[in-house]
């Protein structure tokens, strides 16, 4: 059975990548399953938080190899969930020409 999760759990009001929650990457790992991740560009353009008007636009789903779990124990978790946020962030980033609410260009943030 495949599942899709959306671990940042709230919709980002200014486009960024948020922090993401663990729990989906300890039951991949306690179901020894593979993690694929995906990110979805257009959304935060096509609507905006707070709003209704749906603005029509491409959105694109974009693949990446999975990741491997087979072997992981539980203490992996936070290693899996920031690399599965890592490997998202750079698909998102690269490919989704994002702007902020002042049109500019949204950029990886970088990491503290």
């Amino acid at each position: 059975m495949s599942l899709v999760v959306f671990p940042e759990g709230a919709r980002s009001a200014d486009g960024h990548l948020h922090e993401f929650m663990a729990g989906a990457f300890y039951a991949a790992i306690k179901a020894q399953v593979e993690v694929v991740p995906m990110a979805l560009i257009g959304t935060h353009e096509m609507l905006p938080m707070n709003t209704w008007h749906i603005q029509p636009r491409p959105v694109r789903l974009v693949l990446s190899p999975p990741i491997p779990t087979k072997g992981m124990s539980g203490r992996e978790m936070d290693t899996l969930t920031k690399k599965a946020r890592g490997t998202i962030a750079e698909i998102y980033y690269s490919a989704s020409g994002a702007v902020n609410a002042r049109g500019e260009r949204l950029e990886r943030q970088k990491s503290s």
